[in-house]
């Protein structure tokens, strides 16, 4: 943790060093178009390496882990239930797709259709816009 510079000529200070370890459960399922879910923390930990704050001390972030963990697990399944929208194309439908969490993404695998009732308006309009142009 730093202390930010009130103006240019003064220095960032780093005040707390610490290492922090947090063990959560988060489930995901796919809704439509949006990647849900909801997460829940079972330990924050975070381990004092070093602090340049009188009064801070293995303590006091003992409590910080606590605290901690209770807002993050609210605020994780807060993001989580509005969900990640799922790129997808206009006109393609996705059928059974199958999510999968791996280190650092998410893959969803799935078959897909088109939606008939789109091609077809959208090769008529491409129709007639070639023809208006050719004649």
């Amino acid at each position: 943790m730093f202390v930010r510079p009130q103006n240019s000529s003064q220095v960032k200070m780093e005040v707390i060093r610490s290492d922090t370890t947090m063990t959560a459960n988060v489930n995901l399922w796919i809704q439509k178009q949006h990647i849900v879910g909801n997460a829940s923390i079972e330990n924050l930990d975070f381990k004092l390496i070093e602090s340049r704050i009188e009064d801070v001390d293995q303590a006091v972030f003992n409590d910080l882990g606590l605290f901690g963990a209770e807002f993050l697990e609210k605020l994780l399944t807060e993001i989580l239930q509005m969900g990640l929208i799922m790129p997808t194309m206009k006109g393609v439908v996705l059928k059974s797709p199958k999510l999968t969490i791996h280190d650092r993404y998410l893959r969803v695998q799935t078959y897909f259709k088109l939606d008939e009732r789109y091609a077809e308006r959208l090769i008529q309009g491409a129709v007639r816009q070639t023809l208006a142009n050719v004649g």
